[in-house]
């Protein structure tokens, strides 16, 4: 038997709502106080929609090229809950060498400006066999002034888009993206679904 509790609010030792409930059922966070967790949304890259943010489906492996190119399933549209002053971007990928070699540029971008703090690089010779890869940058939302290059705001109340880019330093020096190269002990690309993962912080 599953049991349900109703609750209106649920207050803190100062006498002020810590966890609200809204009509709809919705939980909110009046008072947040440092480093409470407010929201965590994450998924599957399945195109789901959770809370009102919808991610994006991702089906098959891509390759890069030395167009710089969006991730697919990196993007996501998102606004965090009130009081938010951080929010965690995180995603997760695997990558398998598409010829020989394998060095591949990435940064972060939020409404198409790149934050240029988060470039990094991967890379190797002839051995990426679809190992995944993690990325994660904190979004600073509650700055003194905006910087677009380490990714800080002054406030966040409104959609922002965010992705990560690629380019390969090379024509021959490409991926494959959400795939692995073997399998079984054979030849034999395998699709990898992506993961993405939103952490709003109080």
């Amino acid at each position: 038997m599953t049991s349900i509790i109703k609750v209106n609010n649920i207050q803190n030792s100062s006498g002020t709502a810590a966890i609200a409930v809204n009509s709809s059922g919705n939980i909110s966070f009046p008072n947040p106080s440092t480093g409470q967790v407010l929201e965590i949304l994450t998924s599957n890259c399945t195109g789901e929609t959770i809370n009102g943010t919808t991610f994006q489906n991702v089906t098959d492996y891509s390759l890069t090229s030395t167009t710089r190119a969006s991730y697919d399933g990196s993007t996501v549209t998102y606004t965090p809950p009130t009081g938010t002053t951080r929010v965690i971007y995180q995603f997760q990928f695997a990558y398998g060498y598409e010829s020989t070699h394998t060095l591949i540029h990435n940064s972060l971008f939020i409404d198409d400006v790149e934050v240029t703090d988060s470039r990094f690089s991967f890379g190797q010779n002839n051995t990426d066999y679809g190992q995944r890869t993690n990325f994660e940058y904190t979004i600073v939302c509650n700055a003194s002034s905006n910087n677009a290059a380490r990714g800080e705001f002054t406030s966040w109340t409104s959609n922002k888009v965010i992705t990560l880019k690629h380019r390969e330093y090379g024509s021959t020096y490409g991926c494959e993206i959400h795939a692995g190269i073997y399998w079984d002990g054979a030849t034999s690309r395998q699709f990898c679904r992506p993961r993405i993962a939103l952490t709003a912080i109080g």
